[in-house]
This record gives C-alpha cells, sequence and structure tokens, in this order.
C-alpha cells in the first residue's frame, strides 16, 4: 500500500534532519582532532606572511560567522500607496530651493 506524501510508514522514527549515529560520531572526532590542534593551528598562522595569514581567515570566518544573503527591495511607490514623501529643505536662505 503506498504512503501519502509526507507521510512515513514509520511515524516514529527518526526526525526530519535529525542526525545519524555514526555522522555524530564523525563529527564529534573531528572536533577533537581540532581542538588538539589549536595551539599549533594558531603557530602555524602567526608563520605566514600578513597576506596569506588575512586570506586563510577570511576563509576560516564563513565557518564561525553567519553568511548574509543579498535581498532586493521594491523602490516602486503604487499610487493607491499612503505614502507621503518628506522633503527637507537644506538650503540657508528661506524659501529658496
Amino acid at each position: 500500500m503506498p504512503f501519502k506524501k509526507g507521510k512515513s510508514g514509520n511515524p516514529k522514527g527518526k526526525p526530519i534532519g535529525a542526525e545519524s549515529k555514526s555522522k555524530k560520531e564523525l563529527r564529534d572526532k573531528i572536533t577533537l582532532i581540532v581542538n588538539g590542534q589549536v595551539d599549533k593551528v594558531e603557530q602555524d598562522l602567526n608563520n605566514l606572511s600578513s597576506k596569506d595569514r588575512l586570506n586563510i581567515l577570511l576563509q576560516l570566518m564563513r565557518f564561525v560567522t553567519p553568511q548574509l544573503k543579498a535581498i532586493e527591495l521594491d523602490s516602486t511607490i503604487q499610487d493607491n500607496s499612503d505614502f507621503k514623501p518628506i522633503i527637507i529643505n537644506l538650503s540657508d536662505e528661506k524659501g529658496a530651493n
């Protein structure tokens, strides 16, 4: 019997997005290796030229800072909007444009 879209044959199964046991174990082992190498990595970075060190630091920052996404704004104003422009006159003379 086929299942309906979005329904599982095992409703008590692994939740969507849950990490498998082997993947978690691998991630934990890699974390231990990386944590054990922090001092060595820092020494290696200090031995690089400024240009190379900056390049590597910029590459590493992608893993610790959120990546910004470009957004597009619609700057058109429709005739039926309640938008009222604010006009600020910055001239020195009163009444001059």
